[in-house]
């Protein structure tokens, strides 16, 4: 028995984490960078920061057909690399403030 209570409040746990990472978010301006065939999407926040965005095929059709237009992007993992910081996109929302 308890080791089924250990197991239910541990899978109980990871539900809510992700719930509260995937509610974090970053707003800015969808854009590429890179040169071809390296071009990545990124979201530029302001004049010198900029993150890189990896996300689905889905998405990433969707972000790059909408360049230029300001974007609310949640996230549930940053990571630094080389290039820079990349975001783990879960989810996108156009920004109210593009109307």
């Amino acid at each position: 028995a308890s080791f089924f209570l250990i197991f239910l409040f541990s899978c109980s746990n990871k539900k809510i984490e992700n719930e509260t990472q995937s509610n974090s978010y970053i707003e800015g301006t969808i854009q590429t960078v890179g040169n071809e065939p390296f071009i990545n999407l990124a979201l530029q926040i302001n004049d010198s920061t900029i993150y890189l965005l990896e996300c689905s095929n889905e998405i990433n059709d969707s972000l790059q057909k909408n360049q230029g237009e300001l974007y609310k992007i949640y996230f549930s993992k940053k990571l630094e690399t080389k290039l820079g910081t990349k975001i783990i996109v879960t989810k996108t929302e156009k920004s109210r403030l593009n109307n």
